[in-house]
């Protein structure tokens, strides 16, 4: 059931050893909205970040994580994405020698998808469009350009149809036309219903959508 908040985090606190990286951060996501976290390198974005996608697990921080408004409790980052949780990170990450609709759908695949490629390029392409990835889906991505790159982490965070998605400063490897494109593909997503954290240090494109 869909409520009013997407994700709610409740004075959560993180250490290491001596170093407080969190401290009772308490943070409310509405539903269907694009919500920007903003700061500097070294204010705890990463860290946070970790936490919500479960590669912190549970038991190494205090305080709680509510998911349309029910509690979870999650070990690994496979409990985040089964709750509804996708990132993109910062770094590219992506299968040089595989196709893209091998790695769009590599999530999916894992979990023991049958492969069939005329039904997986079919599935692949809408998302390749939706961001204006104007690429083959059977290209292979040692071909593609570092902004492809960038917009193939999204299509491929989206092909697991979160509810909630988290970018990671998505625009690093895009130049200002493709930055604003983006935003515009960002607004159109908020618009059918995907909660959307944007976390950059740019405040103009926070801004902008």
């Amino acid at each position: 059931m869909t409520t009013e908040t997407a994700l709610e985090i409740r004075c959560v606190s993180k250490s290491f050893g001596a170093t407080r990286a969190l401290d009772g951060v308490t943070l409310t996501i509405p539903t269907g909205s694009i919500h920007g976290l903003l700061g500097q390198n070294g204010a705890g974005k990463s860290t946070l970040v970790k936490v919500v996608t479960g590669v912190y697990s549970h038991t190494t921080y205090d305080g709680d994580i509510f998911i349309d408004g029910e509690p979870v409790q999650m070990n690994r980052p496979q409990d985040a994405r089964h709750l509804g949780i996708g990132y993109v990170p910062q770094e590219i990450d992506v299968v040089e020698h595989l196709s893209v609709t091998e790695n769009v759908l590599a999530g999916r695949l894992a979990r023991g998808l049958m492969f069939r490629r005329s039904h997986a390029d079919a599935e692949c392409r809408p998302l390749l469009e939706q961001l204006g990835l104007d690429v083959s889906p059977r290209a292979i991505v040692a071909t593609l350009s570092a902004a492809q790159r960038q917009l193939l982490m999204i299509a491929r965070a989206l092909a697991l149809k979160p509810s909630v998605l988290l970018l990671d400063e998505p625009t690093t490897s895009l130049a200002d036309s493709e930055a604003a494109a983006l935003g515009q593909v960002l607004l159109s997503l908020r618009e059918s219903g995907l909660t959307i954290v944007y976390i950059t240090h740019r405040v103009r494109e926070v801004l902008a959508i």
